[in-house]
């Protein structure tokens, strides 16, 4: 993606599950974009794979204190 297009008015999503932003998300942050990353849709998707299995409402702040340790 060229970054040169990246401006404050933007919102970029970057998919990529990674520890800390990614390249992309870091241009867009100094750009005045915002950004985020893949993090909520991995966390998003793990509860609904969670619902779907078990039949139960997923544990998402257990899930996204899970996650956050991962990533410190």
């Amino acid at each position: 993606m060229p970054v040169d297009i990246v401006h404050s008015g933007l919102a970029v999503v970057d998919l990529v599950y990674a520890t800390g932003p990614t390249g992309l998300v870091e241009i867009a942050r100094q750009r005045g974009a915002r950004a985020v990353d893949g993090t909520e849709m991995l966390l998003m998707q793990a509860g609904l794979a969670y619902r779907l299995w078990t039949g139960n409402e997923p544990p998402m702040d257990a899930m996204r204190a899970s996650i956050e340790r991962k990533e410190g």
